[in-house]
């Protein structure tokens, strides 16, 4: 799927992955810093934040970038 299809996901409440994040599809399974998912983060008072967690539990600010927006692999975490 697309990114817009990402995006309304999200709007939604679920959280999404780039297929190629996936640690199945990875022949070493995943490196601990790689994306597990997107999210939107909704804090009161606040503007909604794109927002990620890493294989290793990090999270933090998701930077969105080309390669994201023009992706086609985008599907439910």
């Amino acid at each position: 799927m697309d990114f817009g299809w990402a995006l309304r996901a999200m709007k939604n409440g679920e959280k999404v992955r780039r297929k190629r994040w996936d640690p199945a599809a990875r022949p070493n399974g995943a490196e601990p810093t790689l994306y597990r998912y997107v999210y939107l983060e909704y804090r009161e008072g606040h503007e909604p934040e794109l927002m990620h967690e890493r294989h290793n539990g990090q999270r933090g600010h998701f930077h969105l970038l080309s390669d994201h927006l023009l992706a086609e692999d985008w599907e439910l975490a």
